[in-house]
C-alpha cells in the first residue's frame, strides 16, 4: 500500500497487485478507482453508483436504484459525481 496526503488535504490511498491491477481508494469522497492491466476503469462512489470507462472513452455508469446509461465518445478527464 502506499498513502499520499496531498496539500489540498486529499488522501488516497493505492494498492498495486502483481497481475497489475491497481486500486485507489479516496478519503475525502469514499470512492474507489480500480484500474485492470487491460485499461479499464471502474469508480465506485459512496452513494452507490458504479461507473466503467472503456478504452474508447465510452461510459457505462450503474446508478444505485440499478438504472444503466450507456455514454459513447463521452470525453472527461474528471469523475463525475452526483
Amino acid at each position: 500500500y502506499l498513502n499520499c496526503f496531498h496539500l489540498n488535504s486529499f488522501f488516497k490511498t493505492i494498492q498495486l497487485f502483481p497481475n497489475g491491477k491497481q486500486v485507489y481508494f479516496f478519503a475525502k469522497n469514499k470512492s474507489t478507482q480500480v484500474t485492470y492491466p487491460d485499461g479499464l476503469k471502474v469508480y465506485k462512489f459512496a452513494n452507490g453508483q458504479v461507473e466503467k470507462v472503456y478504452l474508447d472513452n465510452s461510459r457505462k455508469i450503474i446508478f444505485p436504484n440499478g438504472e444503466e446509461k450507456h455514454l459513447k465518445d463521452y470525453e472527461i478527464d474528471a469523475i463525475l459525481t452526483q
